[in-house]
């Protein structure tokens, strides 16, 4: 649904900026061009993973994020392990 919207979104709007999805969509269709057959090198198959990888990342770190924002003594504990393990650069 989603990689069909962004194929029609960007068929009917010319000045939508490009995000991941517009890129890898690009890809699958010049390989499709280049190649004129069906033998691609990414596929709407491969866009759904990477596209379903990226969210469930993205879900995780949010959730990480607001769970530290509730408990602040953990938070402040992983910051000096960072500070204590990185430096500050």
């Amino acid at each position: 649904m989603l990689i069909t919207e962004h194929e029609q979104s960007t068929n009917a709007n010319k000045t939508r900026h490009e995000d991941f999805i517009d890129i890898l969509l690009s890809i699958m269709h010049q390989t499709i061009d280049a190649k004129n057959e069906q033998n691609h090198v990414i596929d709407r198959t491969n866009i759904k993973a990477i596209v379903a990888g990226i969210e469930t990342f993205a879900s995780t770190i949010e959730w990480a994020l607001a769970e530290f924002l509730r408990h602040p003594r953990v938070m402040k504990k992983l910051q000096d392990e960072i500070q204590n393990e990185v430096g500050n650069k």
